[in-house]
């Protein structure tokens, strides 16, 4: 079937269009819903992209821009081409061939996609290793990811069961609330600024805001002694996966075991609604550094590791025509 695919700006006018689709769709998360999107927008330029043949929506490409280069995303975890299930390969390709000839034609040098970690595809859907080959992109970051498949058997480690039934003995509950207020000003954003200098990616309004905008995908939960808030864990909640956006804990509480505790209660709870835990990258330095502390402790519960890329194209290398036979 001969394809008439036509590239088109994001505007608000497809809004429903995009979340409509992004909903339906085999690789995307609510992340690519336009109301979570946009919370940030005085930050990012958006640039995102749709992609029609003839009038039909047939993938859609969140992206940002900044100088004369095209992200997607910068504002968010990961970004990529969202496609419906069962889309050909080919297809796909083509897809991106009008993309990259739409993005030289407006003058862009360069595309940065972040991939989506391939357990977030609710069906095999990995194209974008074979674009770079193709192309010849460069991987410019490559950083570690750690997930616990929930269908298959995993081990938690003997010395995390025992931290977690120890803490369980010390009283330390686990409350889920809608009142991160404590837990984001005098527990996380304390612990970032005092260990590395830094602040959580989202402010607190934001995430509050967030958090109102998506009750259902981002949830906290807190760890209590002695009715104090000692600790937590902020998720985002995807159709089959539970991703860990943010731990914290107070240090003069953390060899009590309440985090061992508060994960090992989470992934029983989501083991027979979702496939996938999620517990983030360990690494530092663009990639470079893994954190070894905190992949051991991921480790224990059976996260094991796939790679995310982030990848660079020049748009002057578009060989993408020239790959069929």
């Amino acid at each position: 079937m001969i394809l008439v695919l036509q590239i088109i700006k994001y505007s608000p006018k497809y809004y429903d269009s995009w979340n409509e689709f992004v909903l339906n769709s085999v690789n995307g998360t609510f992340l690519f819903h336009r109301d979570f999107m946009e919370y940030h927008s005085y930050r990012f330029e958006d640039y995102s992209l749709m992609v029609f043949d003839n009038d039909k929506l047939v993938a859609v490409f969140p992206a940002n821009i900044h100088e004369n280069t095209v992200y997607s995303h910068q504002g968010l975890t990961y970004g990529g081409l969202i496609v419906q299930n069962g889309e050909r390969t080919t297809n796909q390709l083509k897809y991106f061939e009008h993309i990259f000839d739409y993005l030289t034609n407006q003058q862009i040098a360069q595309l940065i996609i972040k991939e989506i970690p391939v357990f977030y595809h609710q069906y095999f859907n990995d194209i974008l290793p074979y674009l770079s080959y193709v192309t010849e992109a460069k991987i410019i970051k490559s950083e570690i990811c750690s997930a616990i498949d929930l269908a298959a058997p995993f081990r938690v480690s003997k010395s995390i069961l025992r931290d977690a039934k120890s803490a369980k003995k010390k009283g330390i509950t686990i409350n889920e609330t809608d009142d991160l207020s404590f837990f984001w000003e005098h527990i996380l954003t304390a612990n970032l600024n005092k260990k590395y200098h830094t602040n959580p990616v989202h402010t607190y309004d934001e995430i509050a805001l967030l958090k109102h905008r998506f009750p259902d995908n981002i949830r906290f939960y807190e760890l209590k002694l002695d009715n104090k808030i000692i600790g937590g864990t902020v998720l985002f909640i995807n159709k089959d996966v539970v991703h860990v956006q943010y731990i914290s804990g107070l240090k003069d509480y953390r060899q009590l075991g309440g985090l061992d505790l508060l994960f090992t209660e989470l992934m029983k709870y989501f083991q027979n609604t979702k496939k996938y835990f999620d517990f983030g990258t360990s690494n530092e330095d663009n990639g470079k550094k893994i954190n070894q502390g905190l992949l051991f402790w991921k480790e224990g519960f059976g996260a094991r590791v796939c790679t995310q890329k982030t990848y660079s194209f020049s748009l002057k290398n578009n060989a993408l025509e020239s790959i069929y036979l």
